[in-house]
């Protein structure tokens, strides 16, 4: 269950990340360059977005990645309590004692949504979805999720590039594929490998 949502979760940000990117970040982002830096929408936008001192026009999308970032960070939470909060009303309403299976839950659920995020999944399906080529350069990734650690691995240490990408999101598939095994050891081991994973 937690599976089918936040994967149908996904598909909705990455359809919505089309959307809105294409029709409005993505046309300010090219129209601000650094040749245009002087024009008064330029310059109320990047005064808006905090980037008044850079000559870098990718910084005018920061406020959108932010945002994006927060949805991650927010479905995690969401998650999380979604599992927790049930266990502890049946606990306190004496008619199920609070084990620690309940915590167990809500930490792999929360877990597993930010991988899905923090690993490139709505950038890989921003252009994957579309049967676009992915672009050489991503600098807007420089700074975000675990990309700080994977763009060391091939070419440019300091940019985010095309093969960074495959790399992280392959890593994230790895990564949500050695939680599931490590929640089904655990359950194993308290004796609880009756219970479904996936609710």
């Amino acid at each position: 269950m937690v599976l089918i949502l936040i994967t149908g979760y996904s598909w909705i940000i990455v359809d919505s990340d089309i959307v809105f990117f294409d029709t409005y970040v993505l046309t300010d982002i090219a129209y601000c360059n650094p040749d245009r830096y002087e024009q008064e929408h330029c310059q109320t936008l990047r005064e808006e977005t905090g980037c008044i001192d850079s000559m870098d026009q990718n910084c005018i999308g920061n406020t959108y990645w932010k945002q994006v970032e927060k949805q991650a960070y927010g479905l995690a939470i969401v998650l999380f309590l979604a599992r927790l909060i049930p266990s502890a009303v049946n606990h306190f309403s004496g008619k199920r004692r609070f084990d620690n299976i309940a915590i167990l839950d809500a930490i792999w659920w929360a877990s597993l949504a930010l991988i899905i995020f923090m690993f490139g999944v709505i950038d890989y399906g921003y252009y994957t979805m579309r049967g676009l080529d992915i672009p050489d350069e991503l600098p807007w990734l420089d700074n975000v999720g675990i990309f700080n650690h994977t763009k060391q691995m091939t070419g440019d240490p300091t940019l985010v590039d095309s093969l960074d990408l495959r790399i992280t999101f392959v890593a994230g598939l790895g990564a949500m594929a050695l939680l599931l095994l490590t929640m089904t050891f655990i359950y194993k081991m308290l004796g609880t490998s009756n219970r479904k994973l996936i609710r």
